[in-house]
């Protein structure tokens, strides 16, 4: 992000795909900035790029020039149109993240009125969603039944946002990888990886099951838009307590 974004952070904080060795991004469709598909990684150890970018390319060296794969890597490159396409969006990126948390800023205020809901902190916050974070108890139903009630008032919205961790997807509890092998996920004679299982991260299992509401958001949503986003929020919340 440009420097004046970190000012909304405090001076210490550190910015998304920073904190680790290499950071990643993606360009899907929904994202703030998008090239159809495909992804961005950053890094500032040349090493690591250039090992990036030989597993995105078959591990072809194409800067020695020399016509070998020098590790198993894939071929998952991005066309240079996407790339092109993805650039050009760079410098607009800070006004769409602008533009996210100006109207996040309204609904938020809107969710600090109604009793058992709670919006997420918004230093720092970029808003690819709008994330409402749902006591039941309190609110009078969970964050699944808060999403069908809004979509029945027009306002796409999703409880949990996916339907599982990912350690509870099939191909890791079945091991489903190459064939029956269960490779990489089993190694003969011994079992590489842990039993996948509920109650693994129960406070994540918690959220996708019962506590996550997700709203669709967008840089283009004017204070109409919000309005009514939080006008049917706030009639939702008030039939559930009834």
């Amino acid at each position: 992000m440009p420097r004046p974004y970190l000012t909304t952070v405090g001076p210490d904080a550190a910015l998304a795909g920073t904190v680790g060795h290499i950071g990643c991004f993606s360009l899907q469709q929904s994202k703030h900035i998008t090239a159809g598909d495909g992804g961005l990684t950053i890094t500032d150890d040349a090493d690591l790029a250039r090992r990036a970018r030989l597993f995105a390319d078959k591990a072809w060296p194409r800067d020695t020039d020399e016509r070998s794969h020098l590790f198993l890597g894939l071929n998952y490159r991005m066309t240079e149109m996407q790339a092109a396409v993805a650039r050009a969006q760079l410098p607009r990126l800070a006004g769409v993240v602008e533009d996210r948390q100006r109207a996040a800023a309204l609904l938020t205020r809107t969710v600090a009125g109604l009793d058992g809901l709670s919006a997420a902190d918004p230093r720092g916050t970029v808003y690819w969603q709008f994330p409402i974070f749902i006591d039941p108890e309190s609110a009078g139903g969970d964050a699944r039944d808060y999403a069908k009630a809004l979509a029945a008032e027009g306002i796409p919205a999703n409880g949990g946002y996916i339907v599982r961790p990912l350690y509870l997807t099939p191909v890791f509890t079945e091991r489903r990888t190459y064939g029956d092998s269960g490779y990489p996920l089993v190694v003969p004679p011994a079992t590489a990886v842990p039993d996948y299982a509920p109650g693994l991260c129960p406070n994540t299992e918690d959220l996708i099951d019962r506590r996550l509401l997700v709203i669709g958001w967008n840089e283009n949503y004017s204070d109409d838009d919000v309005a009514d986003i939080g006008a049917a929020l706030s009639k939702v919340h008030a039939a559930k307590r009834v």
